[in-house]
C-alpha cells in the first residue's frame, strides 16, 4: 500500500492535486459488454484539465470484483477526475488483441505469461515504475516475477500463480488409488462407464506432460526486443517416441475425449485435466463428490513416468502512454489490483491462486482442495517460459496425428515421422521469426495455420518487397463467422495502408463462396483456392478462385 501511496504522491506532484474524497456510480453497456466506474467529484487530472479514462481487460468472470476494487481505490485514496471503463476479454485474446492493434487496446489488461514476448516485441507494455518494483518483487513469489521479465525488465505485474493442471474426479466412481497408473485409470474409468477428458489432441499445452514426464523440453530464448532467436528443443528424441507411446495409449483407448472443460464433467467424463479457474464450476457439478489429486504416471516398457505439466501465471500489464499522467495514474491502479488485497479478494470469489506470499500462507487458500492439488502437480511441473506464437499449433499436432494412426500401441517409424515433422516445424518458426521481409503473409482458418499463427507457407513467395503481384494456394479448413482468411503486413498483425487490419473483403474481386466476416475477414467454403494479390503504391486488390 506505501507503494501505491508513492505513485499517488507522484501524480499530486505532477497535478498539483489535493487529495478529497470522491464518489462513484456504476452503468452497463450490455451491447459491448463493458462497464464504467466513474468518480465524478471533480478535479483535474492531466495538464489539460480534461477527465481521463482507463480502460481495462479482464475475464468475463472477473468484470464485477475489478468494478468493486477499482470503487475502493477510488475511496480508500480520494480519486478524482478519473473514470474507468471494464471490458470483458479473456487472458487468451488480450494479447492477440493488443498486437493486433496496440493504439486501440486497453490501458491496462490482463494476459497469460506466454504472451509476454509477443506483446513486448509489439511495443504493447511500459515496464513496471521504478518506484515499485522492489515491492512487487518481495511480495511475489520469483516465478511469477521471472514470469513478468524480459533481459532483466519487469514488464508486467504478477496476478495469479495457478496458470498450472491437475487432476478433478468423482469420488463417487473413482478413488485415488485407480491414479496410480494410466493403464489402470483407464481400466477403472471402462468398468465404471465414464470418459477422461484431456485436451491431449489439439493443445501442446497438454500434451506436453508427456514428454516432460519423459526428460524432453522445449526452452526458447528471446533478445531484449522480445524476438526469438534460438531453441533447445529434445521432443523429437528417443525420449520423444515414449511420450508419444504414453499418449497413444490414452488417445485411442476409447475413453479419451478431448476436452479441458469442466462442462465435461456434466457428460459423462468421471476423470478432468484442467485448472483452478474451473474449481468452482467443478465443485457445483461434482458437490460432495468432488476430488483433486496429481496427474497418474504411464508405463512403456516396464519402465514407469510421472506426467508434468507447465506452471504458469496470470499478468497484468499497462499499454505505453503518451499522457505520462495517464500513464502514472495506469501504473497505480495495475499495482493496486496486483496487490495483496485484491489477490485474495479474487481467491475468495474465484478460487484463483495467489502469486502474492502473504496469501499463499493463508489458512484458506492452503486448504483449497485445487490449488493443494495444483502444489502436488507443481512438484513435476516445468515453468512456463515465453515461446513463438507458432510453437502451439505446430506442437497440438502431435497429439493429433497420433489420434490419426487410431492404434495404442503405433510403431517407432510411424511416432518418428510425426516427430519429424514437428522438428520441421520448427525450424519454420525461427526462420519466420529471424526473416526481416517487409512483404505479405496470410493468416486464417487455414488447414496448418491459424489465426495466431505465421507459418513459411503462408507468406507469399517473393513478398520481400511491399509492391507488386503474389500467387499462392491455400485450403481453407473449416467456416464460420471469424474464419476463412487475411493478408496482413508479414509477421505482425500491425495496421497497413491498405486497410487497418490488412488486406480482405474490401478490397477483393472476385471469388467463388465468398461471404464478409468479421474484422475485415474474407469467408470461404472449406476447399482449394488460389489467392493471387496485386499492391501498387496507392491500393490493393485480391482475386480469389477456386482450384
Amino acid at each position: 500500500m506505501k507503494k501505491i501511496i508513492a505513485l499517488l504522491l507522484a501524480l499530486v506532484m505532477v497535478l498539483g492535486l489535493a487529495a478529497c474524497s470522491g464518489t462513484s456510480s456504476n452503468e452497463t453497456d450490455g451491447t459491448e459488454n463493458s462497464s464504467s466506474v466513474e468518480n465524478t467529484s471533480g478535479g483535474d487530472t492531466n495538464a489539460s484539465g480534461d477527465t481521463i479514462n482507463i480502460v481495462i481487460w479482464c475475464a468475463e468472470n472477473l468484470v464485477s470484483l475489478t468494478e468493486t476494487q477499482l470503487n475502493n481505490y477510488i475511496s480508500e485514496y480520494g480519486v478524482t477526475g478519473v473514470t474507468f471503463t471494464v471490458e470483458a476479454v479473456s487472458e487468451a485474446d488480450a494479447a492477440t488483441n493488443m498486437v493486433t492493434d496496440v493504439e486501440a487496446g486497453a490501458d491496462i489488461y490482463c494476459f497469460a505469461q506466454d504472451q509476454l514476448a509477443r506483446l513486448v516485441q509489439a511495443g504493447a507494455l511500459m515496464a513496471v515504475s521504478d518506484d515499485v518494483i522492489d515491492d512487487v518483487t518481495s511480495r511475489n513469489d520469483g516465478g511469477s516475477v521471472a514470469a513478468g521479465t524480459v533481459s532483466d525488465t519487469l514488464y508486467a505485474y504478477p496476478l495469479t500463480s495457478d496458470n498450472g493442471y491437475f487432476v478433478y474426479y468423482d469420488t463417487s466412481k473413482l478413488s485415488e488409488d485407480d491414479f496410480a497408473d494410466q493403464t489402470t485409470l483407464i481400466e477403472a474409468v471402462k468398468a465404471a462407464g465414464g470418459t477422461i477428458a484431456f485436451e491431449l489432441t489439439d493443445s501442446v499445452w497438454y500434451s506436453a506432460a508427456y514428454f516432460f514426464a519423459t526428460g524432453c523440453e522445449s526452452t526458447w530464448t528471446v533478445d531484449d526486443s522480445g524476438a526469438f532467436v534460438s531453441r533447445v528443443d529434445t521432443f523429437n528424441s528417443a525420449a520423444g517416441i515414449i511420450a508419444c507411446k504414453g499418449m497413444a495409449e490414452l488417445i485411442n483407448s476409447g475413453v479419451m475425449v478431448n476436452s479441458s472443460s469442466a462442462d465435461a464433467l456434466s457428460n459423462g467424463s468421471i476423470v478432468l485435466v484442467d485448472g483452478t479457474w474451473d474449481y468452482e464450476t467443478a465443485k457445483t457439478i461434482l458437490g460432495d463428490n468432488l476430488g483433486c489429486t496429481k496427474l497418474w504416471s504411464f508405463t512403456v516398457d516396464g519402465t514407469s513416468y510421472q506426467l508434468g505439466s507447465y506452471s504458469g501465471n496470470k499478468l497484468i500489464g499497462v499499454k505505453p502512454q503518451t499522457d505520462t499522467t495517464k500513464a502514472l495514474w495506469c501504473q497505480s491502479v495495475a499495482n493496486y489490483l496486483s496487490g495483496e488485497q485484491c489477490q485474495m479478494e479474487r481467491f475468495e470469489a474465484l478460487s484463483w491462486g495467489p502469486s502474492n506470499l502473504n496469501c499463499q500462507a493463508s489458512d484458506e487458500v492452503q486448504a483449497n482442495p485445487g490449488l493443494a492439488a495444483l502444489a502436488a502437480q507443481n512438484n513435476y511441473a516445468t515453468p512456463q517460459g515465453q515461446y513463438p506464437n507458432s510453437w502451439w499449433d505446430v506442437g497440438k499436432a502431435i497429439g493429433a496425428s497420433i489420434q490419426e494412426l487410431g492404434t495404442t500401441s503405433p510403431s517407432d517409424a510411424d511416432l518418428q515421422a510425426i516427430l519429424d515433422t514437428y522438428d520441421a516445424g520448427l525450424d519454420d518458426i525461427l526462420a519466420v521469426e529471424a526473416s526481416s521481409v517487409d512483404g505479405w503473409m496470410v493468416v486464417g482458418d487455414l488447414t496448418e495455420a491459424s489465426w495466431d499463427v505465421t507459418y513459411a507457407d503462408y507468406v507469399f513467395e517473393g513478398s520481400d518487397s511491399v509492391t507488386g503481384t503474389f500467387e499462392m494456394d491455400i485450403e481453407i479448413a473449416s467456416v464460420d463467422w471469424d474464419s476463412g482468411f487475411r493478408v496482413v503486413w508479414y509477421n505482425t498483425w500491425a495496421a497497413s495502408t491498405y486497410h487497418d487490419n490488412g488486406i480482405g473483403y474490401s478490397n477483393l474481386t472476385s471469388t467463388d463462396g465468398f461471404a464478409e466476416g468479421s474484422d475485415n475477414n474474407i469467408l470461404l467454403d472449406p476447399g482449394s483456392y488460389h489467392v493471387v494479390l496485386v499492391v501498387t503504391d496507392t491500393e490493393a486488390t485480391i482475386t480469389v478462385t477456386a482450384n
